[in-house]
């Protein structure tokens, strides 16, 4: 039998364990081993990112993590991170295939909820 799914990497600074279950069922799916990995995987060229067909790149990130950052230094690093993996995706793979990118910043906080 032919495989005819789509190959999309999920790219995600947060657990992905549900979204990845839903989508296998009509996507072949790439996700970097380890929680948070997708920065060094983009960035490594030797990394088994680099060695997928993909037909599209969907990364999802949690903005909200920044409230956890200890000082302006651990968020400046982090961001400088995202903004040089991000870059490197669409650079490298803006020609081969279709991207997508949904960063959740929503930093209100409502303790009552």
């Amino acid at each position: 039998m032919n495989n005819s799914k789509k190959k999309v990497a999920l790219l995600s600074n947060i657990a992905t364990d549900l979204i990845v279950a839903k989508l296998c069922r009509k996507y072949d799916l790439y996700v970097p081993d380890g929680f948070d990995t997708w920065v060094q995987d983009v960035i490594s060229t030797s990394s088994n990112f680099y060695r997928e067909s993909l037909d599209a790149i969907v990364l999802l990130l949690d903005g909200t993590e920044a409230r956890k950052w200890k000082n302006s230094d651990e968020g400046f690093e982090r961001l400088s991170l995202w903004k040089s993996a991000i870059n490197f995706v669409l650079i490298v793979w803006t020609p081969f295939c279709f991207i997508k990118y949904f960063v959740n910043s929503n930093f209100y906080n409502n303790d009552r909820c």
